[in-house]
């Protein structure tokens, strides 16, 4: 049982307690029963809307020669927000990837945008790199197609200009594997 449905027992419990006070042994079993209602829900577990979204882990998939996609946690030092999902399509025949990034802070789930548009810059039977820039960073993505891996960079650029004077300065590595969760579990 989860922890919020025992608060409320035990709520309940109390509220029938407190509202038989003039029949000595009964309200002693209440009393007796409000007491082990608020222990146990110390101990248990919380119940499943108030833990951390789990997102799917990692999936390389979808590989055909002119399409590729990718989906899974975006990991490593400096990531906003590390309970993430990204899904990451190319299309050799546009020239383009897709991303699609959804972000989440315990029970709170970012609003889901896009997908981003990101220019290919290379296509082979072996790796595919996308960039993008924005004012004051740009970001490629390299997929290893043999390995199944993305690096995705993110580096400052414009840093001389007042727009950027507030921007990320450092070079930012992260890949896409499996959610936190997904790592503790194995």
């Amino acid at each position: 049982m989860s922890a919020l449905r025992l608060e409320f027992l035990c709520y309940s419990l109390h509220v029938y307690t407190e509202a038989g006070n003039n029949g000595g042994e009964k309200v002693m079993v209440g009393k007796r029963a409000f007491m082990l209602c608020v222990a146990t829900a110390g101990l248990a577990q919380p119940a499943l809307a108030e833990e951390e979204i789990r997102f799917a882990p990692k999936a390389f998939f979808n590989d055909v020669g002119d399409n590729v996609e990718v989906s899974g946690t975006l990991t490593g030092p400096g990531v906003g927000y590390p309970n993430n999902t990204n899904v990451v399509t190319c299309f050799k025949e546009r020239k383009e990837c897709f991303v699609i990034t959804v972000e989440a802070e315990k029970n709170y789930v970012s609003r889901v945008t896009g997908p981003g548009i990101m220019p290919v810059t290379l296509w082979t039977n072996a790796e595919i790199v996308a960039q993008d820039e924005s004012m004051c960073s740009r970001t490629t993505i390299s997929i290893e197609r043999k390995r199944g891996e993305v690096l995705w960079v993110q580096e400052p650029i414009n840093q001389t200009k007042t727009w950027c004077a507030k921007s990320e300065s450092r070079v930012l590595k992260w890949t896409i594997g499996d959610p936190a969760y997904y790592k503790r579990m194995r």
